[in-house]
C-alpha cells in the first residue's frame, strides 16, 4: 500500500473489538485462509478513530502525519509520498519477506496473511517512517507442516535489525526493543496495536500450543521495533 490517505470508511470500527489476527494453524488454513482470529480485543480499531474519540488530532488526510503527530526521528529521511513497503528482512532469523496490505474484516477481526511467506502490513496502523506504529503480521506454520515467515520470530533479540524495503529502494532500518509472549485471550490489544511515541514496527504471529477444538494457538508472540536509521 502506497502512502495514502487513509479511508474514512474505518471510522465505523471505532465501536467494533478489533480482534488480533490468528497466524498458525492445521488443514484448516487450505479451506478457508481468512478463518477468524481467537483473541478479543478493544474498542477502537485504528489511531485515526482512538484520536477522535480521546479529541486529539488525527493524522493529515494525505497519509503524512500532521505536525502534531508523531514523526520520524530527528535527521532521519522519511518515506517518499508513492513509495509502497516491498520486502522486510531480517538477517539474524534469515527471513526475507514480501510485504503485502491487509485491513480488517466487517467482524473487526484483523485479516490473515494469505500465505506461509507474506508478512502483512495492516492499513489501520501507521505507515512505517512517519512515527507512530506499524503493525505487522505473519503465519507461525502452515497446514503443510512447514515453517512460516514468522516461524522464527521467538528467537528475536534485543539490539537484532529489521529492515523494510520500498519500492523505490529505500531501506529503513529498526532495531528490536521487546519480545512478549502473551496469553492469547489476555493480550492487550489497545497496547499492541495503539500508536506508539517513537516510529515502531510491530510484529505479530502466534505461540504456544494448538488447540485443535478452537483452531487456535495459546499464545501470541509480540516483537516491537523501533527506528534507528
Amino acid at each position: 500500500m502506497s502512502v495514502r490517505s487513509r479511508t474514512l470508511a474505518f471510522v465505523a470500527l471505532a465501536v467494533i473489538a478489533l480482534t488480533l489476527v490468528a497466524c498458525g494453524g492445521d488443514d484448516k488454513k487450505q479451506e478457508d485462509a481468512s478463518r477468524a482470529a481467537s483473541v478479543n480485543g478493544l474498542p477502537s480499531a485504528t489511531a485515526t478513530t482512538a484520536a477522535r474519540a480521546r479529541g486529539e488530532s488525527s493524522p493529515a488526510p494525505s497519509g503524512v502525519p500532521a505536525a502534531s503527530a508523531s514523526a520520524a526521528p530527528a535527521g532521519i529521511q522519511p518515506p517518499k509520498v508513492g513509495a509502497v513497503l516491498a520486502r522486510v528482512v531480517v538477517p539474524a532469523i534469515q527471513m526475507d519477506a514480501e510485504v503485502e496490505t491487509k485491513s480488517i474484516n466487517v467482524r473487526g477481526e484483523m485479516e490473515d496473511p494469505s500465505g506461509k511467506d507474506h508478512a502483512a502490513w495492516y492499513d489501520f496502523s501507521e505507515f512505517p517512517g512517519f512515527g507512530g506504529n506499524a503493525v505487522f503480521s505473519g503465519h507461525v506454520d502452515w497446514f503443510t507442516g512447514e515453517l512460516g515467515v514468522f516461524g522464527r520470530m521467538r528467537d528475536l533479540k534485543d539490539g537484532d535489525e529489521i529492515v523494510l524495503r520500498l519500492s523505490d529502494g529505500m531501506d529503513m532500518t529498526y532495531k528490536v526493543s521487546s519480545s512478549i509472549l502473551y496469553e492469547s485471550a489476555k493480550a492487550p490489544v489497545g497496547e499492541i496495536t495503539g500508536r506508539t511515541a517513537k516510529d515502531s514496527l510491530t510484529f505479530i504471529t502466534c505461540e504456544g500450543a494448538f488447540s485443535r477444538s478452537a483452531q487456535d494457538y495459546s499464545h501470541r508472540r509480540v516483537v516491537r521495533a523501533e527506528r534507528v536509521a
